[in-house]
Formats: structure tokens, sequence, C-alpha cells
């Protein structure tokens, strides 16, 4: 990857205040996420491998999460045009790298990962398809839905339960709802 692909990608005419906030952030959180992961013995029983693909994914999710959330993303991720639009569809469908790698290195189960790559593809379907003016709202809406999915019905490997714990609700005290 060149320094122009990775600049475009990660920080295209993103500012400095944005840029400064995104790192810090990511530092922030992946140093609360890895004491709290160490808390729960989530590196127990893991190989090298494993944490490296934990490690890899986790600053990933995070710093994609910061990057995603600036104004300059949001005008250059979600501009018009087929360029944007393709790029879109590549970053969705390189993210089911992760479902791969958890059903491959983590024993989720290959239903477990073809479940959420229909989850996950069919929401950045429904996402793409929703008017300009709502696809904020639409992208919220999947993802608590995506997150209650997989709560209820997916449940999530002991390997990956440091993202469960984000999205917990009263309803993580109830019994699994038995499966249909």
């Amino acid at each position: 990857m060149t320094a122009t692909t990775l600049r475009r990608t990660v920080f295209p005419r993103r500012t400095a205040n944005e840029t400064a906030v995104c790192v810090t952030g990511t530092a922030l959180v992946i140093a609360l996420l890895a004491g709290y992961i160490q808390h729960v013995g989530g590196w127990q029983s893991r190989s090298i491998p494993q944490i490296v693909a934990l490690a890899l994914i986790v600053f990933d999710l995070i710093f994609g999460m910061f990057i995603i959330s600036t104004v300059t993303a949001k005008r250059w991720y979600h501009r018009p045009g087929a360029d944007a639009r393709r790029f879109r569809v590549v970053f969705v469908l390189g993210h089911l790298s992760y479902l791969i790698v958890a059903a491959a290195m983590f024993n989720t189960g290959w239903t477990w990962a073809l479940a959420n790559a229909a989850i996950l593809v069919g929401a950045a379907t429904v996402i793409e398809a929703a008017p300009v003016d709502l696809k904020g709202i639409v992208a919220t809406g999947l993802t608590v839905t995506a997150a209650l999915v997989n709560l209820i019905w997916l449940p999530i490997p002991a390997a990956l339960a440091w993202r469960a714990s984000w999205c917990r609700s009263p309803l993580a005290n109830l019994e699994r709802v038995p499966r249909v």
C-alpha cells in the first residue's frame, strides 16, 4: 500500500485536530480495553497468532470508529459517485475477513460467521440504498439490531466476548431466547 493510498483511505484531507483526537481516542480506548481483557482473563489460553489477530481487529475497529465519525470522513467516504460507492462496497467486503478469522482461529463456527456476514452485507446494502439524510439513523438502528441479534440468537464466542460487553443491556441478564 502506497503512502498516497493510505492517506486517501485512512486520513483523506483530515484536519490536525481530527487526527489528534482519532489517535488519542484510539490509544485510550485500546488501553482501557486491554486492561479489561486482562482483568477478565481474556488472554489466558490464547496463542500468539490469536492475540495478534485480536489486536489487529481491535485496532482497526476502534480506530475506524473514530475515523468514520469525523466530518472529513463523512464527506469523503459518503460522497456521491461510482468510485465512492465502489470504495464502500470493498470496505464492507474487506471487513468480512474478520468473520473468516473468527471462524478459523476462534472456533466460532461457520454458521455464526455466515449469519454475521449476511447481517453485515444486508445492513450495508440497506444503508447504501437509504436516502443521504437518513443513512446515519439507519446505520445506528441496524447496528443496535445486529448487536441484539448476536446477543439473543448468535452467542458471542468467548474470545470475542469483549465486544458484547460494549452493548450490555438489561436483556443481557435474561435467559437466552431459544434458537428458532
